[in-house]
């Protein structure tokens, strides 16, 4: 009997350790699914983020294209404004210049009180063109 009790505990103990290889067996390659889904998980969460980073820099190119552009047609539209000052009211400047020597001129033909502030709105006009060169032609 006792030789019968120790091959039964020996079966009992072979048996366990198939059932604990067995179960580390399960483990493992529960272990290694694991694994794979977490490297697939990564891999399309780096492919998600790639593609979130490419559509970033395109927009940015976007805006960057947007702003040069916006800064050209302001600095087209400044040129534009300018040289309509500079048309416009250097002419009209120069014009009054001379309708004002013009009468300071007649004023003092006729002896009138009036021409010393003619010629002060002349010298005012005159200064005015010179300091500011880029109005007036």
């Amino acid at each position: 009997m006792t030789a019968l009790k120790d091959s039964f505990d020996n079966l009992t103990g072979w048996l366990s350790s198939i059932t604990d290889i067995t179960q580390r067996k399960q483990a493992e390659d529960a272990l290694r699914r694991s694994h794979e889904e977490l490297e697939l998980r990564v891999r399309q969460r780096t492919a998600d983020l790639s593609a979130a980073n490419a559509q970033l820099q395109a927009a940015l190119e976007e805006r960057r294209r947007l702003e040069n552009e916006l800064l050209e047609i302001t600095d087209k539209e400044r040129r534009r404004i300018g040289l309509g000052l500079h048309d416009d009211l250097g002419q009209k400047l120069t014009g009054i210049a001379l309708m004002s020597k013009g009468l300071q001129v007649q004023l003092a033909k006729r002896g009138s009180e009036g021409a010393a502030e003619a010629a002060q709105i002349h010298a005012l006009i005159q200064e005015t063109m010179t300091q500011n060169p880029r109005i007036v032609p």
